[in-house]
């Protein structure tokens, strides 16, 4: 969909002529108005480029060249009738298509509204384009779900689920744990034992320092989580400090199994299944 030019002519103290290029089958917007360093001005919502009609003109003609786009849906640029199309995301992929067809480079970026989450996520990705910024009563608020999705991202890629033998999983902890990322250990375990068919998972606890009482609930709760599920629990290397401060919570492991190492945790689970492991005879030696 595309706004009649009828309907934008004749606006007040608005006498630019909109440039066109486009992006991904969609016809862009923008005024691109002197010359010089460039200036990008990202607009907010509901507005489009003629927010910026008297601010261009004085910078302008300070020997700046000024650029303002539309945002699909927004002033002169086509409006996705399909409502799914208008996400962050899209919005900030688009413009970081028209930046590089523009080839705009050493640029400021002025941001007003919800144009601050566009711009200042392209100033941050694309450093090779943008050396000011110029930030005017915005919020990253609109970045949040991004910002969400690559924590949760990088959580999954910090508890690792490994399968250890036909029927066995561990999860090897390291670093700090809190709520969240127990959570996300919860999780992962239980889908490893469904996709694995896994009657054994160790929680491996050896690289972590210390817990507080709601991870050490999350323990318990993980544990009864994996009983559900047909998989008997084990916990492995405990520190010292762990120990006490299940102590002293008064948590009760008695119905937990636990051992040492994730070694010693293995060859139990492995032992359990009918497998034991051997040491092997050394090369050349022989019974006495």
């Amino acid at each position: 969909m595309r706004t009649p030019e009828e309907r934008l002519q004749g606006l007040p103290d608005f006498p630019f002529e909109s440039s066109y290029r486009e992006i991904d089958g969609l016809r862009f917007a923008y005024l691109d108005e002197g010359e010089g360093k460039p200036v990008v001005f990202f607009h907010g919502e509901p507005t489009w480029s003629f927010l910026w009609r008297k601010v261009i003109p004085p910078v302008r003609d300070a020997g700046f060249r000024c650029i303002a786009p539309d945002y699909a849906g927004f002033g002169r640029s086509d409006k996705p009738t399909d409502l799914g199309w208008y996400t962050y995301d899209r919005h900030v992929d688009s413009m970081a298509a028209l930046l590089e067809e523009l080839d705009v480079r050493d640029a400021t970026a002025v941001v007003h509204d919800w144009g601050g989450p566009i711009g200042l996520r392209l100033a941050v990705e694309h450093p090779e384009r943008f050396s000011r910024l110029v930030i005017m009563e915005t919020t990253l608020s609109a970045g949040e779900e991004l910002i969400a999705r690559q924590r949760q991202q990088l959580l999954e890629v910090a508890t690792p689920v490994i399968k250890l033998w036909d029927g066995v999983v561990a999860v090897p902890l390291i670093g700090t744990l809190d709520s969240a990322r127990s959570q996300v250990v919860m999780e992962s375990l239980l889908d490893a034992i469904v996709d694995q068919r896994a009657a054994y998972a160790i929680l491996d606890f050896t690289g972590v320092p210390t817990v507080d009482s709601l991870v050490a609930q999350h323990l318990m709760k993980t544990v009864a989580a994996a009983r559900l599920m047909g998989a008997e629990c084990i916990v492995s290397g405990i520190r010292p400090a762990i120990a006490q401060t299940i102590v002293h919570l008064g948590i009760d492991l008695g119905s937990i199994i636990t051992r040492s190492g994730l070694a010693d945790a293995l060859a139990y689970a492995l032992h359990k299944q009918g497998t034991d492991i051997v040491n092997p005879t050394p090369y050349g030696a022989g019974t006495r």
